[in-house]
């Protein structure tokens, strides 16, 4: 029984691990589609805890798919 128990925990890890990962890149795939329409540099912001999505213009001069804030 424990065994099994530890790999329903270990299961749900990788499969939020997954989700988080699903959100980054659909942040981001975002950010990029902006990019291509507007031009300029896009933040993307991603706080899962204040369960928080933000893709705005402007920030520093770092590309957005090199500054990803996930929480």
């Amino acid at each position: 029984m424990r065994e099994d128990s530890l790999q329903s925990l270990r299961t749900l890890a990788a499969s939020t691990t997954n989700l988080s990962d699903e959100v980054a890149n659909a942040a981001d795939s975002l950010a990029m589609a902006m990019h291509r329409v507007h031009g300029g540099n896009w933040r993307v912001q991603v706080d899962h805890e204040c369960r928080f999505a933000l893709i705005a213009y402007g920030g520093d001069s770092v590309p957005h798919d090199q500054r990803r804030a996930v929480a």
